[in-house]
């Protein structure tokens, strides 16, 4: 029977605490820990690839003790990493191999653990350096696999220790099993079903599904799920907008959207909030509300983290908010000069980043990505006043393979709002 090795690492993009910067985990995984594992012999697995009835809880406390080999990535300090670490440490004297990206910060209860660290360049990652770690890493599972030697911390400083024997019962009684019981899929068919319902602009089912997903998740949600809820449910209007955007609203605020250093996190809240305020209805005070709020979380995305989405944003609000005022009005035109400030940052980021080949885990996300990066050129072109080349830059986008209706519709709605304010 085939070894099993168990990862326990963050999913998915995450903000390093210490640095800010945002990592793609899911890259680490993909790119370098499973092909390591299955290199050297081993089946791999994550917790979300996890097929299970149920809460997470027991196949995961299972893996922990059962798994022939564990790795654990560390890098962004993520929480559920040490503990999952901590568990495999007490129940197992031996196979664990620690990992983690060359910016990790090492806490002290840590700092003293055998650790190998790999070059991560945030959302890429460079082919050069995957290969390089991944033939480390398959020598290095190879040579732990063979060795039998002692690397649990707790084993080798509390050496009276016995080690735990398999549990008695390897089947869930069914009254245990059948005790919150959404889906038995893992986690990652279901997200890959939630894209495709995106796809199809079914964003009330997408919302449904990801909901399911978050309840069957309990305390521990992952970031993504929670952001692409909340884009579910700012896309569906059902059953109404401002409804559907009180919900976005709702499922954001866990992850603390107005502190918040994640670009992700912070352009959702500001794009639900601009959204709110775009709401004929709402009462004048919740609409400058809404404004401000936007605008506050947007500006904080764009200059703290040099992020395009977040800046394009807040060049257009900005200008909505001066419309509001006197043409005259000194904040008026200070919120006027900034907004043409910030679109040429804008174009410069967009001119940069296209200059590179797209990062992403999939040629589809390639896609998405590239789609979005030229979607703001556009708009900050547009905005700028070349509105021709601006047009005719759309044009090419909107002909390519793999572009999903949604996303051309919003670009579309945006340049027409944008048309109207300019």
């Amino acid at each position: 029977m085939e070894k099993k090795c168990f990862v326990v690492m963050g999913f998915n993009e995450r903000v390093d605490p210490v640095t800010g910067r945002v990592l793609d985990l899911n890259k680490t995984y993909r790119g370098i820990i499973k092909p390591a594992a299955e290199a050297a012999g081993f089946e791999c697995f994550r917790a979300d690839e996890i097929q299970h009835a149920g809460l997470i809880d027991v196949p995961m406390y299972r893996s922990l003790l059962e798994a022939d080999l564990v790795i654990a990535d560390l890098s962004t300090l993520n929480p559920n990493a040490f503990f999952e670490l901590g568990v495999r440490y007490a129940l197992k004297s031996r196979k664990t191999i620690v990992i983690a990206e060359k910016g990790f910060v090492n806490p002290f209860d840590t700092n003293h653990i055998s650790m190998h660290f790999y070059q991560h360049d945030g959302l890429v990652l460079d082919f050069e350096v995957v290969d390089e770690f991944k033939a480390e890493l398959t020598e290095l599972i190879k040579a732990v696999d063979a060795a039998e030697q002692d690397d649990s911390p707790v084993f080798e400083f509390l050496g009276e220790l016995q080690i735990p024997g398999p549990p008695l019962d390897t089947n869930l009684p069914d009254n245990e099993e059948q005790a919150a019981e959404p889906f038995t899929t893992a986690y990652s068919v279901l997200i890959d079903q939630a894209r495709e319902l995106r796809a199809e602009g079914k964003f009330s089912e997408m919302a449904t599904l990801l909901e399911a997903i978050r309840v069957a998740q309990g305390d521990d949600v992952d970031a993504f799920i929670v952001h692409q809820l909340a884009l579910a449910y700012y896309k569906s209007e059902k059953p109404c907008k401002r409804q559907s955007l009180e919900k976005a609203r709702k499922v954001l605020e866990p992850l603390c959207p107005e502190h918040a250093l994640d670009a992700e996190t912070i352009g959702l809240w500001g794009a639900v909030h601009k959204r709110l305020a775009e709401l004929p209805d709402i009462e004048e005070a919740a609409r400058k509300q809404a404004m401000n709020s936007a605008i506050d979380a947007l500006s904080r995305g764009f200059f703290l983290l040099h992020d395009y989405y977040n800046g394009i944003n807040a060049a257009f609000l900005l200008d909505v908010r001066a419309s509001l005022l006197d043409s005259d009005d000194p904040e008026a035109i200070a919120d006027r000069v900034f907004a043409r400030r910030i679109r040429t940052i804008v174009k410069s980021i967009t001119n940069d980043l296209l200059s590179e080949p797209i990062a992403g885990s999939s040629p589809s996300d390639r896609i998405e990505k590239a789609y979005w990066i030229e979607a703001t050129k556009v708009e900050a072109l547009f905005g700028l006043g070349h509105k021709e080349a601006a047009l005719q830059l759309f044009d090419e986008i909107k002909a390519r393979e793999g572009i999903e209706a949604w996303m051309i519709d919003s670009t579309t709605t945006q340049l027409e709002k944008l048309s109207e304010l300019i």
